[in-house]
């Protein structure tokens, strides 16, 4: 950090960060000599006949898939040596993953030299980070290893690191919840899916299962497939739930598994899935005097009000008193990403391509903030821009370097329409329209105001 500090006297101040890297142990011979491991069978990890692995030093790490170990529990080894000389092994595993092996209690197994498969036991002590870290097996021809041989040199022999997982034993989560997702539509009999994972060590079966909605009586199920540690699974609740009305619905699903070691994964809480409303008959108006219509906002920094304009530009609504609009009594937001999101329309019935029409005014800085209107014909998992500044729509986009609209749209408190064709989407089922808010972080306005909102299909 360098600049004018204390009273005036130029400072320098300099940090070292300092990343500590596993050792490379090395050999003064190749493995093609012929000592090398020739198979290392440990937890889930079975790699065999791997002859000599031919890079430097002998030397390979094995990062995919991890070995998978639960504090507490003995697992087997077992190690195959080449035949060409007998060959000791040395076992370490970094517990308190600080990338050494050189810590107490870390150096967990030694084999005398010989040239025929070898099988003991490793028991991971309770008080073992949980984390990710490596067990280093090392091969050295004629010779047992001490716990000083982890990254010493040796004549012949091979070394061979594994990624490793640290568990918990039992510890069983939801992981996100695949369905329902907010969308147009949503039905009275929706099933409720999630992806269910075994964060921990051991495999887990007949897992108890729950979800509940706005707080109500938990609905019991119970998954019996296996789940092998490390593994998740899809799982379907035999209970479908009724989200027809649209609303705003609060979903949470977790798992109760007896003697579960971490709660804090067990559950998917708070989830909000929202039924969007569906428009099916046209022409469509809605000029928001009896309440939003369906229509909501959202993003970074949203100041979206839906009420009656008192501002010196936006002085008031298009008709009646109600409008949308960024900020009703002030001005919008820095750094604000908003957007004015519609319910869906659905336009399968049409067979010419419907017209959006609305009421807006707007008040902006001549460059940097900007709006303009994006549709989707997913309910929202993605949205293009409607038009440019030369697509023949009524006072669409008064910018066409990006097309979008910035400046001010005319005089203070006086509305004017907007118009566009809306190409392509007749026969659309699941179309919405969101009015897009965007600014920087140096100038802020009265912003855009929205209302009287009209689509229908011309006459063929």
């Amino acid at each position: 950090i360098a600049g004018a500090t204390c009273g005036g006297v130029n400072q320098i101040m300099t940090v070292t960060f300092e990343f500590i890297s596993f050792c490379t142990p090395t050999y003064t011979n190749a493995c093609s000599s012929g000592d090398y491991i020739d198979g290392v069978q440990f937890s889930n990890i079975s790699n065999t006949s791997t002859g000599c692995n031919g890079n430097s030093d002998n030397f390979i790490l094995y990062a995919n898939p991890p070995a998978i170990i639960g504090r507490g529990v003995e697992y087997p080894i077992t190690l195959t040596p080449s035949t060409a000389n007998p060959m000791g092994f040395g076992v370490w595993i970094d517990y308190n993953l600080d990338n050494d092996y050189s810590d107490a209690g870390e150096f967990v197994l030694a084999i005398a030299p010989g040239i025929v498969p070898v099988t003991d036991t490793i028991t991971i002590p309770l008080s073992a980070s949980i984390g990710a870290s490596r067990i280093r097996v090392r091969g050295i021809a004629s010779v047992t290893p001490t716990a000083a041989d982890s990254c010493s040199n040796a004549t012949d022999g091979e070394t061979e690191d594994y990624a490793v997982e640290i568990k918990l034993l039992t510890d069983v989560g939801i992981l996100q919840i695949d369905s329902p997702v907010t969308v147009c539509g949503l039905t009275g009999t929706e099933s409720i899916v999630v992806t269910v994972y075994n964060f921990g060590a051991i495999d887990q079966d007949s897992i108890p299962l729950a979800y509940r909605v706005d707080g109500g009586a938990p609905i019991l199920d119970t998954l019996y497939p296996t789940l092998a540690a490390g593994d998740t699974v899809s799982f379907t609740f035999s209970a479908t739930y009724d989200f027809s009305v649209p609303a705003t619905y609060i979903l949470d699903v977790w798992s109760n598994v007896t003697a579960d070691a971490d709660s804090s994964n067990d559950s998917s809480a708070a989830n909000v899935i929202v039924h969007i409303p569906i428009v099916t008959t046209y022409p469509y108006f809605q000029n928001f005097e009896s309440g939003d219509g369906g229509w909501d906002s959202e993003g970074t920094n949203d100041t979206w009000e839906l009420g009656a304009p008192t501002n010196t530009f936006i002085s008031g609504a298009s008709s009646g008193t109600n409008a949308w609009v960024t900020s009703l009594t002030g001005n919008y937001n820095s750094n604000e990403r908003s957007y004015l999101v519609s319910p869906c329309y659905d336009f399968s019935g049409m067979s010419v391509d419907p017209r959006l029409s609305f009421e807006h005014i707007f008040s902006l800085p001549a460059f940097g903030d900007s709006g303009y209107v994006e549709f989707s014909t997913n309910g929202g998992g993605s949205w293009l821009k409607i038009g440019t500044a030369f697509s023949g729509g009524l006072n669409w986009y008064n910018q066409p370097a990006g097309d979008y609209w910035s400046d001010n749209s005319g005089l203070a408190g006086v509305w004017r329409t907007a118009r566009h064709e809306l190409t392509s989407l007749a026969g659309q089922s699941s179309v919405r329209f969101r009015f897009v808010m965007a600014t920087n972080a140096f100038t802020v306005d009265e912003g855009l105001g929205v209302d009287d909102v009209f689509i229908w299909e011309p006459q063929p």
